[in-house]
């Protein structure tokens, strides 16, 4: 319904489901405390996090560690192991692999409360 109302007008949605805006938006604004951080098509957007996305296999313990240390923006249990997404300018565990952003990542990028001012964290060690 929004994407047939936008074949002719300009949309503005305001949320935090991201799912939502994937789906419909050609252009996506970001803002945070009143000001505008970011501005492209998601493919745009995504990719100035490039690099900063890792997934990763853990066992339960080393996952809490994980998710204890850095923004997970997905955690799904296989098994006797988990698999980790993680946002993190540095390479977050020993067996991580770079993974190509998307919006739910971007958004905790500018949105996680345990970071201020789009700034992720330098994490230097790896676990």
């Amino acid at each position: 319904m929004i994407s047939d109302i936008s074949k002719d007008k300009i949309v503005i949605l305001s949320t935090h489901i991201v799912s939502d805006v994937e789906y419909i938006a050609d252009q996506i604004l970001i803002m945070k405390a009143g000001r505008l951080v970011h501005q492209g098509k998601p493919d745009e957007i995504t990719a100035s996090i490039n690099g900063y996305v890792w997934e990763c296999k853990a066992d339960p313990k080393q996952s809490e560690q994980l998710n204890d240390r850095y923004i997970v923006s997905n955690l799904k249990h296989e098994g006797n192991q988990d698999m980790l997404r993680i946002v993190s300018k540095q390479k977050p565990y020993e067996n991580a692999v770079q993974v190509e952003p998307t919006l739910e990542d971007l958004y905790l990028y500018y949105f996680s409360e345990q970071f201020g001012e789009n700034e992720l964290p330098d994490k230097n060690q790896i676990l």
